[in-house]
């Protein structure tokens, strides 16, 4: 099931020719969705095999964070929060009503689905059917449907 994450994050974020762009929210980023950090330098291009490292690291932390602030999940569960972790970051996770509903065992969909919209960098707020999209992906692994 990991495979088949990373296989949704390439085919969601896209590779942009591996330079760096500004995604949707406005941040400078570079690869499968790394947001390019101050202290980050990336000169030029970088390949697909540098970004799927890049994207592998930023997952793995997501899962590490996920394991830190939601217990016993089960791995697809795991992969879910974490994939969320990825895409709003752990901020918006730890704030947010999907968090309480994960750990109080309750059943968190409709937690998922108020996730389907994004700031631009101009401050609106849109709807955006490709989040509802992803979370309703997320949605399908949380509850172990995806095979």
């Amino acid at each position: 099931m990991y495979e088949k994450t990373i296989a949704f994050i390439k085919k969601h974020e896209g590779f942009a020719g591996g330079k760096p762009y500004h995604c949707v929210a406005g941040y400078l980023t570079i690869g499968y969705g790394h947001v390019i950090k101050p202290h980050e330098r990336f000169d030029g291009r970088i390949s697909r095999a540098q970004a799927d490292l890049l994207l592998r690291k930023d997952f793995n932390k997501c899962i590490a964070l996920a394991e830190k602030h939601s217990e016993n999940l089960s791995y697809n569960r795991l992969l879910a929060v974490a994939h969320f972790i990825y895409a709003k970051g752990i901020g918006r996770y730890l704030r947010s009503g999907l968090k309480k509903k994960i750990d109080s065992n309750e059943d968190p969909e409709t937690e998922f689905l108020k996730w389907c919209k994004y700031h631009t960098p101009e401050g609106k707020v849109v709807n955006s059917k490709y989040s509802l999209k992803i979370r309703k992906w997320e949605i399908s692994m949380f509850k172990g449907v995806l095979k």
